[in-house]
This record gives structure tokens, sequence and C-alpha cells, in this order.
């Protein structure tokens, strides 16, 4: 009976031993296999900031093309465009495409990250992408002839037409090209113009309908009607640039309205234009005085960018 006993508990014993190898087993294989899964994860991580680290440099060997720097210089063109991209939250390849952008647009090597810093805070602040911001800034910038040292100036002026209007900074940005061109020539002030969007879509004009509209109206000021070119002379102008020297394009609009006397069929044989009638209305006549209103606001935007 004892002797039984015995081999009952050696039996047990044993398996007892078998069941703790297999748990310590167990424990080994799973250990194996979530270092497996932590491996696969660094691994994948690692790859992807190897591929960014390759798209970066390949972004600044693009840039090179543009500007043919020495290796010292480029790569230390390189180190500001990390900082920056750090200090901005931005993606750090996609900044090397800004960079591009703007430098083809004409800024200049030694003065292209302070150009880069205003356009971040610009796209930081006004919600939109970098390269977006760096186009209209440079859309503006270079129709008005304007030095980089004004790139801040003009961000500032987009911020407060934002805040006037009923638009948005991506808006601005991809539109403000229609009509820049033709006010530097036609010598419409930037804050003249910037005013009169935020008016225009404050009265509820899309922005890209608003820009092509301004367009147009500047356009039959400098190209007058015979019905406006008979205005502006019982004005004692002899041409519509002359009227846009003296009164601004609003003025001189809503100088052409009040010699209407309120007919505004004649006032829209003098316009010439269907899509310049709909923003004459905007900003003459009761509505002037909320143009004015803006303008203001706009003309004192000074260090709107960094709020």
């Amino acid at each position: 009976m004892a002797g039984n006993e015995v081999v009952i508990k050696i039996k047990a014993d044993s398996k007892d031993a078998e069941r703790g190898a297999d748990r310590i087993a167990q424990k080994f294989k799973d250990v194996g296999r979530n270092m497996t899964i932590i491996g696969g994860a660094a691994t994948a991580a690692f790859g992807f900031m190897t591929k960014g680290a390759v798209d970066f440099e390949k972004g600044m060997a693009e840039v090179n093309t543009l500007v043919n720097l020495s290796k010292a210089d480029i790569d230390g063109l390189a180190g500001q465009v990390r900082k920056l991209s750090v200090e901005f939250g931005l993606n750090a390849v996609d900044a090397t495409k800004a960079l591009y952008q703007a430098i083809s647009a004409g800024q200049k090597p030694a003065e292209v990250i302070g150009f880069l810093e205003v356009a971040a805070r610009n796209s930081v602040g006004g919600v939109t992408d970098l390269t977006t911001a760096v186009g209209g800034l440079t859309n503006i910038v270079n129709a008005f002839q304007l030095p980089a040292s004004e790139t801040e100036r003009v961000s500032d002026i987009l911020f407060r037409t934002v805040a006037n209007g009923i638009t948005t900074m991506e808006e601005l940005s991809s539109s403000f090209f229609q009509a820049a061109p033709v006010a530097a020539a036609a010598g419409v002030r930037i804050e003249e113009l910037a005013a009169a969007v935020a008016t225009v879509t404050l009265a509820g004009t899309p922005t890209k309908i608003a820009m092509t509209g301004l367009r147009q109206l500047m356009l039959s000021m400098q190209k007058p009607t015979s019905e406006m070119s008979n205005l502006l002379r019982g004005l004692g102008f002899e041409t519509g640039q002359a009227a846009l020297d003296s009164l601004g394009l609003v003025g001189a609009l809503d100088a052409v309205r009040t010699a209407t006397e309120g007919d505004v069929e004649a006032f829209a044989k003098a316009i010439g234009s269907v899509e310049a009638f709909t923003p004459a209305l905007q900003l003459t006549g009761d509505n002037l005085k909320g143009f004015e209103t803006i303008l203001k606001d706009i003309e004192g935007s000074t260090g709107a960018t960094g709020t």
C-alpha cells in the first residue's frame, strides 16, 4: 500500500514539473513574439524616418539647383529649414517645397528664411498649408514690386481682411492674384484693395467672384465707357486713371455714382460690365461708410500676423 502511494506521488510530481516546463516555454514564446512585434515597429519607424531624411535631402538638393550654393551654405540653409519646421510644427519635407517655391518666385537666399517665417505664421494662424501661404504672399509682393521686408505687412493686411470679411486665408491666397496685378498697375493701394475685398465678401459675394469683379471694376476705370468718361469730365477728370490717382478706387466710384444722382441704370451704363457692377454697388452709396470703417482697421493692421 505504501509502495503504491510513492508511485502515485512520483507521477503527480512529474506531471507538475511537465506543466511548469510548459508554462516556462510558453513565456519564452510570448517574449519572442513581443520582441518580434517591437522589432518590426522599430524597423518601420526607422524606415519612415530614413525616408523622411532622404526626401528632405532630395528637397534641399532641388532647392540648390536654383541657387547653386556651396555645400556648407546649403547645409546651413537646411539647418534653418529644420529649425523653422520644429518651431512651427511643420513637415520638414513640405518646408523644402515651400522654400523652392519662394526662391522660384524671386526671394533671395539671404532673405528667404525670414520670408518663410512670416509665411509659416500666416499658415498656422490662417489655418492653411505653407505652400498656399507662400503662394499668396509672393503673388502680392511681386505684383506690387515690394521688398521682402514688406512681407509681414502684407500678411498683416490679409489677416485683417479675413477678420473683417467673410473669407479665409486659403481663399485669399489662392485668388488675390486675379486682382493684385491690375491694382498695382492702376495705383490702387493694397490696403484699399483688401478693404474692398472684405466689404464685398461681407455683402455675401464669394471671394473668387469678388476678386474677379474688382479686377473688372478697376479695368472699367482705366478704360472707361463713353458714359463714364462724360461723368468723369463733369467731375474735373480727363481720364479714369486721373480719378483713381486723386480719389482712390472707391472714392472715384462713389463720386461717379453721386454724379448719376441716384440713377442706377445710368451708373450701370457708366460701369459697363456686369461683373463689375455688383461690387460697384456694394462699395458705394450707403455702403461707403462700411468700407471706410474696414479700410481704417486694415490700415492699422500692423502686428496682426502675430496675434
